[in-house]
Parts: structure tokens; C-alpha cells; sequence
């Protein structure tokens, strides 16, 4: 080997020392990106969950107002047909009333 060879084989060393490092680096910078990723993730799940129960418990709440409601409805429904209905018969014995005098 003469001192060409070596400097050759010394200068493609260094390069790889270098394209190594540099690799490091890379992979270095990508892994500080895939935490950064992971932690704004894991803060969103933690919102989200949180949201969830929130929701759950609103809806817990309002659950007896909202039967207390539809009972409401259903009542004034029932109100409201039984006076149609009444409504109904008072009119036909008005007519037939007037039919017979």
C-alpha cells in the first residue's frame, strides 16, 4: 500500500465518519418530531376523554328534563284531543238542535 492508497482509503473514512454523523443527526431531529407528535397527541386524547365526560354528564343532567318535557307534551296533547273531540260533539248537538226545531 503506498501513501496514495492510504490517504484514499483515509479520506473515505472520514467520509463516512461524516456521512454517519450526519445520519445521526437526521435520525436525531426525526425522533424529536415523533415525541413532539406523541406528546400533541396524547394532550388531544386527553381533551377528547375529558369532552366525553363532560358530555356524558351534561346529558345525565338534562335527561330528567327532558322526560319531565315530553311528559309536558304528551298531556297537552292528550288536553288538546280530548277537547277537539268535545269540541266535536257539542257541535253536532248544536246541529242537530237547530235540525229539530
Amino acid at each position: 500500500m503506498d501513501e496514495d492508497d492510504a490517504q484514499f482509503y483515509h479520506d473515505q473514512i472520514e467520509r463516512l465518519e461524516q456521512g454517519t454523523a450526519t445520519l445521526t443527526q437526521i435520525v436525531k431531529r426525526q425522533l424529536i418530531i415523533v415525541k413532539s407528535t406523541l406528546c400533541t397527541f396524547n394532550e388531544t386524547l386527553t381533551g377528547i376523554e375529558y369532552n366525553e365526560k363532560k358530555m356524558r354528564e351534561g346529558s345525565r343532567k338534562l335527561q330528567p328534563y327532558v322526560t319531565t318535557f315530553s311528559s309536558q307534551v304528551e298531556n297537552a296533547t292528550r288536553l288538546l284531543s280530548l277537547k277537539i273531540t268535545t269540541e266535536h260533539h257539542i257541535a253536532k248537538a248544536l246541529h242537530a238542535s237547530h235540525a229539530n226545531q
